[in-house]
Parts: C-alpha cells; structure tokens; sequence
C-alpha cells in the first residue's frame, strides 16, 4: 500500500509541481525561485523513497559549485 500512494503521490506532485514552476519561471526568468523549488521538490521525493543522504569528508570540497550523483 505505502508503494502504490508513494507512487501516486510522486504522479500527481510531479504534474501539479512541474506546471506551477512553469508558471514561476514565466514571472521569474532568473530561475532562483524555480531552483528553491526543485530542491524543495527533490527533498520530498527522497523522504518518500526513504533515502538518506550524506555527506563524509565534505571540508575536502573546493570551490562550488559541484553536482553529486549516485546510483
């Protein structure tokens, strides 16, 4: 059960959050309020799929911006 309401709910976020940053992003053409909202948008997609995310080591990081991916 908590699978199929965790996918519904990923379905309908997606349309509902997909069409207001379109809509943000026509009255905010820098992108800073769209980019707010897609961390808040990933952030709920990775509670929902009971991930955790950590950082080890993270002062040995230089100069941002980086983009960190997994698999």
């Amino acid at each position: 059960m908590r699978r199929v309401l965790g996918f519904l709910y990923m379905t309908v976020g997606t349309v509902v959050l997909s069409l207001t940053a379109l809509f943000i992003s026509l009255l905010h053409p820098r992108g800073d309020v769209v980019h707010r909202m897609a961390r808040f948008w990933a952030k709920i997609y990775l509670l929902i799929g009971g991930v955790t995310v950590s950082l080890v080591n993270g002062e040995k990081i230089e100069n941002p911006p980086y983009i960190f991916m997994s698999n």
